[in-house]
């Protein structure tokens, strides 16, 4: 409805496509099962503010995490996760591989009642492409491979309409940077959430990790496994503490909350750090499981209430911004306190950094 509404309009279209439940009531408090329009994504950002600017990379991506999806972030100016080598697996995944699995696997009636397991979007400058405007974001219907070229789905119709671009050139479009960050835009790899309790308990087990109703981890990109591993490192020898022992592994110093508080917001520079392993969950459906899911995070709460220092202690900002860090999801890729989810819009629990990593201490 807005030229600057495309990345909404490419989120609502991703959310469709995966049938994601926007969890929401319509006239008479009747379901609505499909997103409408814009106004059903006013969680992490003022419409008004997104009319007037757009969004950047990292806003699309915590708008994704909000209403429940797996998002995988890339900046094209990354040499290693963002490069043109990158970009084309990207966009053989969502576009070639998975077809392939489905004729594969079932039948033409199964096929038409499947969603999709990948879904691309793009963050380009138009004018990279010889066309009017600067940034817009839009999602990619197909690839042909003997012309390496991509099939956008431009959701600004009224312009441009469906249309095949060379991938390389489309990945040059990508590299400009955007005024508002001062960092090159990119591509969004989407995906749903398991809903299947049977398959997240499979993969929960195969990593020996308890299931949690507040938090899940992630496992399919490498550097959230390195994290991991960086991490196991540091508690094997935390700061300040003596040499560990060779005869029995065990350190004569103990972890301390202010050594993980520490680490996983280096030094209260970066809130976005601990989300690189685990995300919030989706809210359960059923009242029951939502009051003691809240009973717990008052908990959590009351406890961190007591621990010192706290992220207002480490950064040193105001406590009307560590309480709305705390008390809100935090924004993906956002690094300021001052970005919070609105709960009542998000489908995620309001699960903020401190909270996340008081629980990775624990």
């Amino acid at each position: 409805s807005e030229p600057a509404y495309c990345g909404l309009a490419t989120l609502i279209v991703v959310l469709n496509a995966f049938a994601v439940d926007p969890q929401q009531a319509w006239k008479q408090g009747v379901p609505w099962r499909w997103y409408q329009d814009e106004a059903m994504l006013n969680c992490c950002l003022d419409l008004e503010q997104v009319q007037e600017k757009g969004i950047t990379l990292s806003d699309f991506s915590c708008l994704a995490i909000c209403q429940g999806l797996s998002v995988d972030t890339r900046h094209a100016e990354d040499s290693e996760s963002g490069s043109l080598q990158e970009f084309r697996k990207a966009v053989q995944l969502a576009c070639v591989e998975e077809k392939e699995e489905e004729q594969g696997s079932s039948d033409e009636k199964d096929n038409d009642n499947m969603t999709p397991r990948h879904i691309l979007v793009v963050s380009y400058n138009r004018s990279t492409l010889g066309q009017t405007g600067t940034g817009h974001f839009s999602p990619i219907a197909a690839y042909d491979g003997p012309s390496d070229s991509v099939l956008i789905l431009d959701t600004a119709r009224f312009k441009y309409g469906a249309h095949w671009v060379p991938l390389e050139l489309l990945h040059q479009a990508m590299l400009p940077p955007d005024p508002a960050t001062q960092k090159s835009r990119g591509f969004v790899i989407l995906s749903p959430r398991p809903e299947d309790a049977t398959h997240e308990q499979e993969q929960l087990s195969q990593h020996n990790l308890p299931i949690s109703i507040l938090f899940r981890f992630k496992f399919d990109v490498t550097a959230q496994k390195l994290q991991a591993q960086f991490y196991n490192q540091f508690l094997r020898q935390p700061p300040n503490s003596e040499q560990v022992n060779p005869d029995n592994c065990k350190m004569t110093a103990s972890v301390t909350w202010e050594d993980v508080l520490r680490y996983w917001t280096d030094n209260g520079t970066n809130l976005s750090k601990i989300y690189k392993i685990l995300e919030p969950q989706l809210k359960p459906p059923d009242a029951a499981t939502r009051q003691l899911v809240q009973i717990i995070l008052d908990q959590i709460q009351q406890l961190l209430s007591e621990a010192s220092p706290d992220l207002d202690q480490l950064t040193g900002e105001s406590s009307t911004s560590l309480q709305t860090a705390s008390s809100s999801r935090q924004c993906a890729n956002h690094n300021s306190k001052k970005t919070a989810c609105r709960p009542n819009l998000s489908r995620t629990l309001a699960l903020g950094p401190e909270q996340a990593i008081f629980l990775v201490f624990l």
